[in-house]
């Protein structure tokens, strides 16, 4: 079922920066783990912003430990990534303990799943990328206390890879300790949320989120859910999700190859060249923000990119990716109401 969901996905959204994968489980595998009603904002949250960074998002709530194995199977071995998807993120909310993520039935180590998503142990199109953790969750029962410091005092082309590289994992507390979530979901994964959408590398906005959180804690009251995140990285390139958003989709003949020749091309030309516009056309959005994976109505402008691509109608394409809202401006959804059918 995942394997078809990631079809769907990828044949959806083509030109995605990355795949983000949102686990959000709310039960525990013990009866002392209470109900984590927060984690399902954790996951709107974590949602809308990897939607926003132009990520293809699949999300899960309340998975059993065996379907977490075989998700992480799934998006690890599936072998028809669009070229321009260079970043997999895997966002986890929920109860864990040492060394291990909780699921309603048990638990899932995380070095296992660390070494599912190892170059040697996943598809070659996408060992060399980097792959993105951030994991909200309890990783211990140890509860920290704050300790007062006086003023003054100081404290795809083939390539070599690493086997170990390119991973980057934040945790919400260090090994050993709980993390802590408030009315409106995890104390971090809120913050971290917002940040992500921050003009900034990610190690860079990993601190950021940090030091937000440490200057919170100073109120008497909150440094009761006083945590220390951590962040373990071996990743090999700079990495600015927002920016990377922003920039240009694959070159043609790359993206060109992802798409068989369409028989309704030619047919379709003129009748995609005169739908209505978007809702986002329209003019009807959300204080400016470009949700470019939840448009409503006939997004006809990326369907009529594509179809040029597909019949190789080059002159065309580039007569038309300069008039329509392309690129930096917005991407938008490949659909056209079941008109294109299976042909997509």
């Amino acid at each position: 079922m995942a394997s078809a969901e990631l079809q769907t996905l990828c044949r959806t959204y083509p030109r995605a920066k990355g795949l983000c994968v949102i686990i959000a489980n709310s039960r525990g595998n013990l009866l002392k783990m209470p109900l984590l009603e927060g984690v399902k904002t954790d996951l709107v949250n974590m949602k809308r912003t990897f939607e926003t960074l132009k990520f293809a998002v699949m999300t899960r709530e309340d998975c059993s430990a065996t379907q977490m194995v075989s998700l992480f199977h799934c998006v690890t071995l599936f072998s028809e990534y669009p070229p321009s998807y260079r970043r997999i993120a895997v966002v986890f909310a929920g109860h864990g303990v040492e060394g291990a993520l909780c699921a309603h039935d048990g638990t899932v180590p995380i070095d296992e799943i660390f070494d599912r998503f190892q170059p040697g142990n996943c598809h070659p199109s996408i060992g060399g990328i980097p792959k993105l953790f951030f994991i909200d969750s309890c990783r211990g029962k140890q509860k920290m206390e704050p300790v007062v410091v006086e003023r003054g005092a100081t404290a795809v082309p083939s390539k070599v890879v690493s086997p170990r590289g390119n991973i980057l994992v934040a945790y919400s507390t260090l090994e050993g300790y709980k993390a802590h979530e408030a009315e409106e979901g995890g104390i971090w994964a809120t913050e971290l949320s917002k940040q992500l959408l921050h003009d900034k590398s990610l190690p860079d906005i990993i601190v950021s989120v940090n030091q937000t959180l440490m200057v919170k804690f100073q109120n008497s009251a909150l440094s009761l859910y006083l945590q220390q995140p951590e962040c373990n990285l071996t990743i090999n390139e700079c990495i600015n999700l927002l920016k990377e958003s922003r920039e240009e989709c694959p070159s043609l003949g790359e993206a060109s190859s992802n798409y068989g020749t369409s028989s309704l091309a030619q047919k379709l030309i003129p009748q995609l060249a005169t739908s209505r516009p978007s809702r986002y056309e329209a003019g009807n959005h959300d204080n400016g923000q470009h949700d470019s994976f939840n448009v409503d109505g006939t997004e006809y402008y990326q369907q009529l990119l594509h179809t040029y691509v597909r019949e190789g109608m080059i002159q065309n394409y580039k007569e038309h990716q300069e008039k329509l809202p392309f690129g930096d401006k917005i991407l938008y959804r490949t659909r056209i109401e079941g008109t294109l059918g299976e042909d997509v």
